[in-house]
């Protein structure tokens, strides 16, 4: 490695690392100094949004039901907590349902106290720039260009129409186009919001087949059209791919990941170097001719360029690149660790919770058993009882059918006389059948009664002679023979 080589990545680090960095916090100063607001006051303003940039799997206590859940995480929770205080007071509904007290301690936080841009940086000000600074960007299109919304979506209309025909060439697109994107990004009802004004199709149009869409050739934009009549999500499609400065933001995050965050060694080719230097350079004089201070920041890129890195600042940049790199390895080789002791402890859970559901299994059977011999033994005597108390009820109910029939042969004429007094002997000899059949039940009824105390000081005994020899096959043959004396 040579000094030059090592000079030139150093350089790189502080063209990335500080410059690129102070042009996104400027960006960002500019857009809160358009709208007149702390950086306090503009995250507290975006705090739902920002939350969900982070937690992005579950709704809060502040989603309302036509809510969508962005579909990417974009910040990390520690970057989140360097934004918010997640000690700071909660909004009332954020306790009242139980499973919102399990949400993380972000939520519906308040930001830092007096917190301001400094704390950003690369990553968050590229974040927070493209989610919630549209403004600044629309300033850049318009109002810094001079131009209305019109006037811009008539010069990137070809761009436009593309984002919604992703996979279609039109009359006006050159040999070897690139399509910008490779689904659609935007639908007809929006195209026809933007291009409403009719124009004449162009002679190459005519030539083509009509396949019932508008061509491009044969509209314009609306006319007084503004962004309020843009939905932000079609905000946010036109400016990712029609902002130049909106493109600058994302490049120089891109460059910064790419040479900075991930290389393999601490040096740099002149000819890399100069590439790097170069497409930096056009991104920082493009967002310094927004904010306003080019002059300085061109100023600044110059002195780099000249300045000779001594050896003790180099050996200071060397390390803090080393101790980067020494953090990232120790990180790759902590999850290593973490991710094999994860799957150890997952294979550990599952033999215990296998062991544990087939013993809880055993103990629940024999559980079932005890309570349904237990339940017999009380079900046996209630019918033997509630048997006693039928035959009760059909003796007395007989007794007062033959006291009835009594009296109205007593009331019939003389003429029956002597039927009657046939009839009264046939019941009394059938009186006498029914006391001597009720005789035998109640007779029955006490054996039954003996049977069961029997029983009762025999079941316990069996039942703990069945679980000593571990033998469900003898218990399940007492609990059988159990059930069919009772049914006796």
């Amino acid at each position: 490695m040579t000094q030059k080589q090592q000079e030139n990545f150093l350089k790189n680090a502080i063209l990335i690392v500080d410059h690129t960095k102070t042009s996104l916090i400027a960006l960002v100063d500019l857009d809160l100094q358009n709208k007149c607001l702390t950086f306090e006051q503009f995250l507290n303003k975006n705090q739902h949004e920002a939350y969900h940039l982070c937690y992005n799997r579950s709704k809060c206590c502040q989603c309302v039901l036509s809510y969508s859940l962005p579909s990417v995480r974009v910040i990390h929770p520690a970057q989140l907590e360097l934004l918010y205080d997640k000690l700071s007071p909660k909004l009332t509904c954020h306790g009242r349902i139980v499973k919102l007290r399990t949400l993380p301690p972000v939520c519906c936080s308040l930001a830092q106290t007096r917190i301001s841009t400094n704390v950003l940086d690369i990553t968050l000000a590229r974040c927070i720039l493209t989610n919630f600074c549209h403004e600044v960007f629309w300033y850049s299109c318009l109002t810094f260009q001079r131009k209305t919304l019109e006037d811009f979506l008539n010069a990137n209309k070809h761009t436009i129409y593309h984002l919604m025909h992703h996979n279609t060439n039109c009359c006006q697109c050159p040999l070897g186009f690139v399509f910008p994107c490779d689904r659609p990004q935007i639908n007809q009802l929006q195209w026809n919001t933007m291009f409403s004004s009719l124009l004449l199709p162009c002679a190459n149009d005519r030539k083509r087949s009509y396949n019932g869409t508008t061509s491009i050739c044969s509209v314009s934009a609306t006319p007084w059209i503004s962004i309020h009549h843009l939905d932000l999500n079609l905000q946010g499609v036109l400016l990712q791919y029609c902002c130049p400065l909106r493109k600058s933001v994302t490049d120089l995050a891109d460059i910064r990941n790419v040479n900075y965050g991930h290389v393999q060694e601490a040096r740099m080719s002149d000819a890399d170097y100069k590439q790097v230097f170069d497409e930096i350079e056009n991104n920082l004089t493009a967002i310094a001719s927004v904010c306003g201070n080019k002059g300085e920041v061109k100023q600044n890129l110059q002195d780099l360029q000249k300045r000779t890195l001594d050896k003790t600042l180099c050996l200071q940049y060397q390390n803090s690149l080393l101790e980067h790199f020494r953090y990232v390895n120790e990180m790759k080789y902590n999850l290593d660790i973490y991710c094999k002791e994860v799957r150890s402890s997952v294979g550990n859970f599952k033999t215990d919770i296998s062991e544990k559901i087939s013993k809880l299994a055993n103990e629940q059977t024999i559980a079932a058993v005890a309570n349904d011999v237990k339940d017999l033994k009380i079900r046996i005597p209630r019918k033997l009882n509630m048997y006693y108390i039928q035959s009760r009820r059909e003796k007395r109910a007989v007794q007062h059918s033959l006291a009835k029939s009594a009296r109205q042969c007593k009331e019939k004429s003389k003429e029956v006389e002597q039927k009657v007094d046939f009839v009264v002997e046939s019941i009394g000899d059938l009186k006498m059948s029914i006391d001597t059949r009720f005789d035998t039940v109640e007779n029955t009824v006490e054996m039954m009664s003996k049977n069961v105390e029997e029983l009762a000081i025999s079941i316990p005994e069996k039942f703990e002679r069945c679980i000593e020899e571990k033998g469900n096959y003898i218990l399940s043959n007492h609990i059988v023979d159990l059930i069919t004396i009772s049914k006796l």
